[in-house]
């Protein structure tokens, strides 16, 4: 289940921001649902193309994201171990934790910014 972004409701500077930056990066951004997927459905990337149009998923349907791409690596880096192509299980397992750091780096700026809010609604409602 995918939904068409609402950032502005939450910060419409931001929301203009990135669209802007999306825009100049992905022409295809804000594009009709159906057409991004049908565009892309060849090269096997509509997903990819989803995203890159500004379709997201529901937050609650990460974990679930995550645990797919997490299982589809550990059956990649399995195979390359089977076929003794320990190179690219060395270079993958490394060049993929570094990623993780990074995912989990960026969800703590998140939930700090999260945090703020929630502290500055709370102190202005108690005034």
């Amino acid at each position: 289940m995918v939904r068409q972004p609402a950032h502005a409701e939450a910060h419409p500077g931001a929301s203009a921001s990135l669209r802007r930056e999306a825009l100049d990066a992905f022409p295809s951004f804000g594009g009709f649902l159906p057409d991004v997927i049908a565009a892309e459905a060849p090269s096997g990337s509509w997903l990819e193309a989803a995203l890159v149009a500004g379709f997201v998923p529901y937050p609650d349907t990460l974990p679930l994201l995550l645990k797919a791409c997490h299982m589809d690596l550990l059956d990649q880096l399995s195979e390359f171990q089977e076929g003794g192509v320990w190179g690219n299980v060395i270079g993958w397992a490394e060049s993929f934790a570094e990623a993780y750091r990074e995912y989990a780096q960026l969800l703590e700026t998140f939930a700090s910014e999260l945090d703020n809010i929630a502290i500055a609604v709370n102190s202005d409602s108690e005034d």
